[in-house]
């Protein structure tokens, strides 16, 4: 998942998240938001797996540089546990995620699966 898809994804449709970057730390294995124009905050995550679901963990939150409020904090991670928190296609599990220079590389397995009936008009 490249870092684009990351700040999107991250980004909640009503605008209480704005997140104006994504930066990686392949190392560190995290994520950091940006937030707001101009970087005012920042958001510090760890990706890790759920019962086969990639799941951002927050780790820490900084607004100008100080902890952010326990409220903001809640928000964040209640926003990003209701955009991360998806079935994914055809029953596939997530069985590994690892942070890289360019985003997220998530590794999915499966097994046999059905594709449903067509019905014909």
């Amino acid at each position: 998942m490249p870092a684009v898809s990351l700040q999107s994804l991250a980004t909640t449709p009503n605008g209480r998240l704005p997140v104006s970057g994504v930066r990686l730390d392949a190392q560190a294995d995290t994520l950091t938001l940006v937030i707001g124009q101009g970087g005012l905050g920042e958001a510090t995550l760890k990706p890790e797996l759920r019962n086969g679901h990639l799941s951002l963990r927050l780790e820490d939150a900084e607004i100008l540089g100080k902890p952010a409020p326990a409220a903001l904090v809640d928000r964040i991670q209640h926003d990003l546990a209701d955009r991360t928190d998806i079935a994914y296609p055809l029953g596939l599990k997530a069985t590994s995620v690892d942070v890289t220079e360019t985003g997220l590389d998530v590794t999915l397995a499966g097994g046999p699966s059905r594709f449903p009936a067509r019905n014909s008009v």
